[in-house]
């Protein structure tokens, strides 16, 4: 879903998400993908209204996913 980031400073930057680790965000624009550190973002604004129980269930459900995932990886 396309979204605005307001960063520190006033810029903002119109993409979609990519991809994420700890600390940053990976935003794909018409141009590249940027690299967003978090601690920079001061507002993430959707482009269309998001209905936050769906998400809810959404993540709640990749979350399961990821915990199955990681019981049946082999240990180190």
């Amino acid at each position: 879903m396309p979204c605005t980031f307001v960063l520190q400073g006033g810029k903002s930057l119109k993409g979609i998400i990519d991809g994420r680790d700890t600390y940053t965000i990976f935003v794909q624009t018409e141009e590249k993908t940027h690299c967003l550190f978090k601690g920079s973002v001061m507002d993430i604004i959707p482009a269309e209204k998001l209905d936050l129980k769906e998400i809810k269930d959404i993540t709640f459900e990749w979350n399961q996913e990821q915990m199955k995932k990681k019981q049946m990886s082999p240990k180190k």
